[in-house]
Order: structure tokens, then C-alpha cells, then sequence
């Protein structure tokens, strides 16, 4: 079967932008940005370090983001478009309802953070950990991912379209009442899925090993002679 790439466009970023390094610049940009509806736009957070902090209901426009730490933080409702994320943590944090639009995540991590009801178009992952992440009803169209963890994430009831998947791990994930029609597990790692029935995993693209575990799942017994 011939291998379809995923046609995924990059951030948009201004050749210059306004650093900002100062942790006290960030929530005063959030309350304005809540107030009066402000883009944060052409930024470069650099270094930045939050716990615990409300950043929700934000609209983020060709921002970089490089080396933070939003520990435990709340994005609920936030809006990120051309922005790109490298080396930062959001382990822990609420991104309910979040949406992503031409965004790149370059060795980041999101330990058990909330995805639930967030939308994502044109997304890379390269080197992230998004372990136990809940993507519970997220609507993910296309979208490349390579080299990163999903070990035991929820992606439930889910729409999935145009995924690329490159050495990925889902040991453990959960996808049940998720159509997984189309997506190439063939590079990735799946041991211990858990579906619902084969009707999720109909037109999906396994390894003959894959396959043999899938099966095992739903109570087939594969015998080799």
C-alpha cells in the first residue's frame, strides 16, 4: 500500500520577534487578553517557569514558546494559532476545549495533562510525552507525530483524521468508541490497546503481530501451524 504524507504547513512567524523574560509579564498579558479580548501576538517566551496559574480563554497568534514550565496550569478554552512550543512542560495542566491551528511541539511534555474537547489542525509532535494525557472527545485532523509517548492516554470517543504516526507509543492507551479507520499503527507501538469491539478498529493498519494481539483482545484465538 503506497505510504500517504500528511501535508502539514509550519508555524507562521515573523522573522523578529519581542522576547519576553520577565514570569510577571505573562498573567498581567492574560487578564488583559480576558478583559478585552487582546491577541498575544509575535511573542517569544523564553525560560518562564508557572504553577498553578490561569492563562485561560487566551488567544495566542505566532508565538514562540521555548524552555516553560506551566506546572498544574489552566489553558481551558485557549486559543494557540502559528505557534511553536519547544522544550516546555504542561504536565498536569487543564487544556479542556483548547484549539491548536499550525502548531508545532518540539521536545515537550504533557504528563497527564486535559486535551478533553480540544481541536487540532496541521500539528506536529516530535519527542514529546503526553503520557496519560486525557483526550477524551478531542477532534485531531491532520496531524504528524513521531518519536513521542502516549503511554496509557485516553483518546475516547475521539475524531481522528489524516494522523501520521513515526515510532509512537500507545502501550495502554485507551480508544475505545474511537474510529481508528485509515491510521498506520504499523511504526508504533500498541501493546495492551484497549477498544471496545473490532468496529473501532475496522480499516485500521496493523503488523501481522499487531493484528495477532488485537485479535486476542477481542477473544480471538490466532493458532500458527
Amino acid at each position: 500500500m503506497k505510504k500517504t504524507t500528511v501535508k502539514i504547513q509550519p508555524p507562521q512567524l515573523l522573522p523578529e520577534l519581542t522576547e519576553i523574560i520577565d514570569p510577571d509579564i505573562l498573567p498581567a498579558m492574560a487578564k488583559n487578553c480576558r478583559d478585552n479580548g487582546l491577541d498575544v501576538e509575535a511573542f517569544r517566551f523564553t525560560g518562564l517557569s508557572f504553577e498553578e496559574k490561569d492563562f485561560s480563554q487566551m488567544f495566542f497568534r505566532g508565538v514562540v514558546l521555548e524552555r516553560c514550565s506551566f506546572v498544574r496550569c489552566t489553558f481551558a478554552g485557549t486559543d494557540f494559532a502559528d505557534v511553536l512550543f519547544r522544550s516546555c512542560d504542561f504536565s498536569g495542566c487543564d487544556m479542556t476545549g483548547a484549539s491548536f491551528l499550525r502548531c508545532s511541539f518540539e521536545g515537550c511534555k504533557g504528563v497527564g495533562a486535559a486535551f478533553r474537547e480540544s481541536r487540532w489542525r496541521e500539528i506536529t509532535a516530535f519527542g514529546c510525552s503526553f503520557a496519560y494525557g486525557d483526550f477524551h472527545e478531542a477532534d485531531i485532523k491532520a496531524a504528524r507525530m513521531v518519536q513521542s509517548d502516549f503511554t496509557g492516554s485516553f483518546f475516547t470517543h475521539c475524531k481522528l483524521e489524516k494522523l501520521e504516526l513515526e515510532e509512537g507509543n500507545f502501550t495502554e492507551s485507551c480508544m475505545m468508541e474511537t474510529p481508528l479507520a485509515g491510521i498506520d499503527f504499523t511504526r508504533s507501538t500498541i501493546d495492551r490497546l484497549q477498544v471496545s469491539g473490532p468496529r473501532e478498529l475496522k480499516g485500521a493498519l496493523v503488523t501481522p503481530l499487531q493484528a495477532a494481539e488485537l485479535a486476542g483482545l477481542l477473544g480471538v484465538k490466532v493458532i500458527t501451524k
